[in-house]
């Protein structure tokens, strides 16, 4: 049964770091945007990894070097899972946080994710998902008010999306990391299946708060190109074949 966990007082160590890795394709006033709000609103040690996706504009990953990111550009497009992926090999923190680009961050919000995320280690949870203004089709209880604050929902069935979500590295070295489906697309609910199998559970935080615009990149991919659209859609059959193959071994 899904349960809720009472968030209690937590002294966070100043000497802690996490790693930041945000994905972009284009979208580069909202990127710019969210290093702003993460360069305001982040107060532990951080390292902030912006991972170029092979962006239209070539130079302007460039730009960004000057704003205390280290930055990684794609020599190929390689999808929002296989651009997590070189920023995840990229990284070396304890703890590690994916961001979409179209998300601005409020005061404390990391530091809160953080927090939810050793709090309820002793329950064997891996991840942990902010709340949020646009959490889409996912899960109802992601969705609140900014300055809005309630318990942490431990869940037992169902993902958490990864616009916002803080999990711990040394999970990855022992279920894999994430799907790279091609552009995006299912791979948070395949992950989901496959921590459930280690015996690993998923977490809505219930004090970190984030704005998400919500599928920026995708909208402007589909313009572009109509057959991103289809390309998602099968993102599904491969989730399944995956899952298949996950449960196939007992």
């Amino acid at each position: 049964m899904e349960k809720n966990y009472k968030a209690k007082p937590l002294n966070l160590n100043n000497n802690s770091a996490v790693d930041l890795i945000v994905p972009f394709h284009g979208q580069y006033e909202r990127t710019c945007r969210l290093i702003e709000s993460i360069h305001k609103t982040v107060r532990i040690k951080y390292e902030l990894i912006l991972v170029d996706d092979h962006s239209p504009n070539e130079h302007f990953h460039k730009t960004l070097q000057a704003s205390k990111v280290r930055v990684i550009r794609n020599s190929q497009q390689l999808g929002f899972g296989g651009s997590l992926q070189v920023g995840w090999k990229a990284s070396s923190n304890p703890i590690i946080i994916f961001l979409h680009s179209d998300c601005v961050m409020n005061y404390g919000c990391i530091d809160l994710l953080i927090k939810d995320l050793v709090e309820l280690k002793g329950e064997n949870v891996a991840m942990v998902s902010a709340r949020t203004d646009n959490a889409g089709e996912a899960d109802p209880r992601l969705v609140a008010k900014r300055g809005e604050t309630g318990d942490a929902v431990i869940l037992d069935l169902g993902y958490i999306p990864f616009f916002c979500v803080a999990s711990w590295r040394n999970v990855f070295d022992k279920v894999g990391f994430i799907r790279p489906y091609f552009p995006a697309g299912y791979e948070d609910e395949e992950f989901a299946y496959r921590l459930q199998y280690y015996k690993y559970k998923q977490a809505i935080s219930g004090r970190a708060w984030v704005h998400h615009e919500g599928a920026a990149t995708i909208q402007d991919l589909c313009k572009i190109d109509s057959g991103v659209k289809d390309l998602m859609e099968n993102n599904r059959n491969f989730c399944l074949e995956d899952l298949r193959k996950l449960f196939s071994k007992g």
